[in-house]
């Protein structure tokens, strides 16, 4: 007969139930070795509504992030000089260090300029920004709120010196969060496409991460540290999770 959930062992299913509702008498409750890997599955499985709207970012560092940090980390040789990051300073600092000699935060005009925006532009309207002045530029999670994505590659082009390197990151499996006015998803093909519609197919390298797993993970509010590393590390385009691009600019 198959088993459920109410002929577990009467032990086990208290140590379980135990790690999904909140403690009761400590805000720091002991964690039990093998039981977070569980706890999260059952959570995958039952119930229509997730954990998390925001794919797990109120909870913990996010399954997206996670991935985005392993493509900057592949690639933080390339962040270097004069460098451009949308928004904040997430990424430039912490995997280019000291090869960083100067960096500008963009913020679109009119979305409400970041405290540490320097430069505030709108790329899809005209605007007096000097073409080749960047050696790196840092885009996560812009592209697929803009209303004109090859127009906005064309532009990063544009800013960026010969030689020089776009890194950018969208989501592909993740709920839609409105209030972004989230327009677009990108397979891996169509975000391959894209950038070498402006930079050109020989200047472009893909990264795809992310599983069948982790993906339904990510829609559910599950959070990276709810995955094993060989989960994390098993990555299959037809079930990415994000998709990360490298281009140069020839």
């Amino acid at each position: 007969m198959t088993a459920t959930l109410t002929s577990l062992p009467r032990r086990m299913w208290r140590a379980v139930v135990g790690r999904l509702r909140p403690a009761r008498r400590s805000k720091y409750p002991r964690r039990i070795p093998g039981l977070t890997t569980l706890a999260a599955r059952l959570r995958l499985g039952f119930g229509a509504q997730p954990l998390s709207v925001v794919s797990g970012s109120d909870r913990g560092p996010s399954i997206h992030r996670y991935y985005l940090d392993l493509f900057m980390r592949e690639f933080a040789a390339d962040i270097h000089g004069r460098c451009l990051e949308f928004q904040n300073d997430q990424y430039t600092t912490r995997f280019g260090g000291r090869r960083v000699t100067h960096l500008d935060i963009l913020h679109k005009e009119g979305s409400g300029t970041s405290k540490q925006a320097t430069i505030v532009a709108d790329l899809l309207a005209p605007n007096d920004l000097a073409s080749a002045s960047h050696d790196t530029i840092i885009c996560t999670h812009t592209l697929h709120i803009v209303e004109d994505p090859p127009r906005f590659m064309d532009e990063l082009r544009r800013l960026l010196v010969p030689g020089g390197v776009l890194l950018l990151g969208v989501p592909h499996v993740a709920g839609i969060q409105p209030w972004w006015h989230e327009l677009w998803r990108f397979t891996p093909e169509g975000l391959a496409w894209l950038g070498a519609r402006s930079f050109g197919a020989g200047n472009v390298t893909l990264r795809s991460y992310g599983n069948t797993l982790t993906a339904a993970g990510a829609m559910r509010g599950l959070i990276a540290a709810e995955f094993s590393s060989r989960e994390l590390g098993l990555h299959d385009d037809r079930f990415a999770v994000e998709v990360c691009l490298r281009a140069v600019k020839a």
